[in-house]
């Protein structure tokens, strides 16, 4: 009995992971675009941030003020203009509202977490605490070539500015902490 529970268990993960990896796409077919700034392949695009799933109870840095309903895309405009990341795409990932760009092998995710704070950030290493202009922030690396610098924003919230740049990542934190750096003037103090 207890087998074929641990079978049935080991059976369901294969078939999961068979159609993660499918490679059929629904919809009608049709012809590439031909424009210069082509999507490249999925392999190249960032993962999303990761999540974190409890709440500093204490002050994490920041100055104060909030980024309650603020739009990641408005807020990162410029920031990805300077990188040239392209046009962004909003979304959600985890406790996190995010802006996402891609163009020229750069990869750009900026993500507004409004009760995650810089105490809140998870990562297989210790981050480094640095300085972006007045705002505390921290900067980390994420597997496999990622750089992410996050910005504290008041008592207990952040800016995470998240980079790739086709498996480079020393190019990758180079264009996160450009990123990063263009968009602090526009956070709350």
């Amino acid at each position: 009995m207890k087998r074929s529970v641990v079978m049935a268990g080991v059976l369901a993960l294969v078939a999961a992971g068979a159609l993660a990896c499918s490679d059929e796409t629904a919809g009608t077919p049709s012809a590439a675009s031909t424009s210069q700034s082509q999507t490249p392949p999925s392999s190249a695009t960032v993962p999303p941030f990761p999540v974190t799933t409890t709440p500093s109870t204490e002050p994490s840095g920041g100055q104060g003020g909030s980024l309650a309903g603020s739009d990641p895309c408005t807020l990162s405009a410029q920031a990805a203009a300077q990188v040239d990341a392209g046009t962004g795409t909003p979304s959600t990932l985890g406790d996190a509202r995010v802006c996402g760009y891609q163009a020229n092998g750069v990869t750009l995710k900026v993500g507004i977490f409004d009760a995650l704070g810089l105490d809140d950030i998870v990562s297989a290493e210790q981050p480094t605490k640095t300085q972006v202009g007045s705002h505390q922030a921290r900067k980390w690396l994420s597997p496999p070539s990622l750089c992410v610098i996050s910005l504290g924003v008041g008592d207990a919230s952040r800016v995470d500015v998240m980079a790739g740049a086709r498996g480079d990542q020393t190019k990758a934190c180079q264009v996160a902490t450009q990123a990063a750096t263009a968009l602090e003037p526009s956070l709350p103090k």
